[in-house]
């Protein structure tokens, strides 16, 4: 399903695993239950054309506005704009002239830092973080959309009232991190190969990684790392979808990103596994 990095000394039939696993996902929708989710973090952003006349006073300005939910305040580096063009073009080293850099990213958390919400002069974004290892303390889609659009309501009253126009979405972005781990007594490299149907063989450390376009409107990308917890080996499998948007109701985009990347979820990871491993379909369920 991924390309291998030079970290993997494994080959793959990646043609044959995706054509495997598509026909598999082919009757599976775009809500997924899992009582017991593997999601860490989610992301939802809204990408919009540059506030005109916004400074280093607005994070200050905005703060009343939502210190009651979030407020811890961290001030950051600005997060780069995003910009996905079709065709594809060789990536380049460009020089690109951003003034006032420092006017930066706001970031205003809960007491307990479990949900965030960033807002720049260009971008505003909310986030959900587990603080817990447990699988099953995930929320869901549902739930993290409906706060997210609540404080975008809440920002755009804050913009209203500082006489600063309304915000032109430009890009919407759903962004999931999934922490996977094996079960005990069992490598990683056998959850590897029964989660994402995909055999490396004996590996010390992998990166894999891929593109998908959706019809010139946006991409979504997927990589697969190892990583280490105390010693004790997981992988970390991210999706991030990012969908163009030009006209009407930005939810729509922000829907059409997540139901793109949970229907990739599912192309990619094995139904046996979600069923065995994350309890898809169980009773009490989590929607992604």
């Amino acid at each position: 399903m991924f390309p291998v990095s030079a970290y993997t000394k494994a080959t793959i039939n990646n043609e044959a695993l995706v054509s495997r696993n598509a026909m598999e996902a082919m009757s599976i929708t775009s809500k997924l239950h899992l009582k017991n989710a593997p999601v860490v973090e989610t992301a939802l952003q809204i990408q919009f054309s540059d506030l005109p006349g916004w400074s280093t006073l607005y994070p200050g300005l905005y703060y009343p506005y939502i210190r009651e939910r979030f407020p811890n305040f961290t001030h950051l580096p600005e997060i780069p704009p995003t910009v996905e063009t079709f065709p594809a073009s060789p990536k380049q080293l460009q020089f690109q002239l951003r003034l006032n850099q420092e006017i930066g990213c706001a970031q205003f958390e809960t007491v307990d830092s479990e949900r965030l919400i960033r807002a720049q002069r260009n971008r505003f974004a909310y986030h959900w973080l587990s603080k817990s290892k447990e699988l099953a303390s995930y929320t869901s889609y549902e739930e993290n959309l409906e706060i997210c659009l609540n404080e975008f309501d809440t920002f755009s009253e804050f913009l209203q009232a500082n006489s600063l126009p309304p915000v032109d979405p430009v890009l919407c972005e759903v962004m999931y991190l999934n922490h996977v781990r094996p079960n005990e007594g069992e490598s990683l490299e056998a959850m590897v190969k029964d989660i994402f149907n995909t055999n490396l063989g004996s590996f010390e450390l992998f990166t894999l990684n891929r593109t998908f376009v959706k019809e010139g409107r946006g991409r979504l990308y997927a990589e697969l790392n190892t990583n280490f917890d105390d010693g004790s080996p997981f992988v970390t499998f991210q999706l991030t979808s990012r969908i163009n948007h030009a006209e009407g109701d930005f939810k729509d985009s922000l829907n059409d990103a997540h139901d793109w990347l949970i229907d990739t979820f599912c192309k990619l990871t094995s139904s046996s596994a979600r069923e065995d491993r994350w309890k898809e379909n169980d009773r009490v369920t989590n929607q992604r």
